[in-house]
This record gives structure tokens, C-alpha cells and sequence, in this order.
């Protein structure tokens, strides 16, 4: 679509929004600082990339884009909703996170032996 308003209308200013195609936009930097304009060449040469990059584009496209997901496109659902109930259950439950780690490191040192932690500790 840029290149395409380029050749429409070409001005720095359009060239401007050629540098995803670095080659063309140098080529085209350099006609501007040398002759104040575009040669027709470059201009029928930015037409041939336009008319080729559309034709293997459609050649490229063989199957038609899957169905959109509906969750997407569903407003209600917030884009911060979390796909990982279990962390969700977490952080709602009525035991906070830092309830469970403790629980947890709890549980981890009643299954330790009085040495261990004591060797740990010191």
C-alpha cells in the first residue's frame, strides 16, 4: 500500500515511508539529492516490485484464513483474563499466595529431619 501511494504521488515525503525496502529507498534518497526528482526507470522499476510482490503474494495464499477465533472477538472477556485456572484460585481463594508458600515451606519442613535444618540454618 505504500509503495503503491508512491507511485501515485512520488515526493521525499512518500519515499519517506519506503525504508522497510532499503534498497529502493536508497536508490530513490539518491535521484531526489542528485536531480531534485524520481527517473521514470526507477518509477516503472517500483511499479515491476509492486506488480511482482502481489503476484507471489496471491501464489503464496493457498488456503483461505481459519475461522476467527471467537473468544476474540468476544468484548465481555477481558484481554487480562488468564488461561491458567489454578493461578486464578490462587491469588482468589480465601489463602492468599503468601499463605500457600507458607503452608508449603511448612510442609517441607516437617518432612525434613531436625539435622538438615539445623545445618541449614546455621
Amino acid at each position: 500500500m505504500v509503495l503503491h501511494r508512491f507511485i501515485q504521488h512520488p515526493s521525499p515525503q512518500a519515499a519517506s515511508m519506503l525504508v522497510d525496502i532499503p534498497a529502493l529507498y536508497s536508490v530513490l534518497q539518491h535521484e531526489w539529492s542528485l536531480f531534485g526528482s524520481y527517473l521514470a526507470e526507477t518509477l516503472l522499476a517500483s511499479q515491476f516490485i509492486l506488480d511482482r510482490g502481489r503476484e507471489v503474494l496471491v501464489k503464496l495464499i493457498v488456503h483461505t484464513s481459519p475461522p476467527k477465533d471467537v473468544m476474540v472477538l468476544d468484548d465481555s472477556i477481558s484481554w487480562r483474563t488468564v488461561s491458567l485456572p489454578w493461578l486464578y484460585k490462587l491469588f482468589h481463594s480465601d489463602v492468599s499466595f503468601i499463605g500457600y508458600l507458607h503452608s508449603r515451606l511448612d510442609a517441607i519442613i516437617a518432612n525434613l529431619k531436625f539435622g538438615t535444618v539445623q545445618s541449614i540454618l546455621v
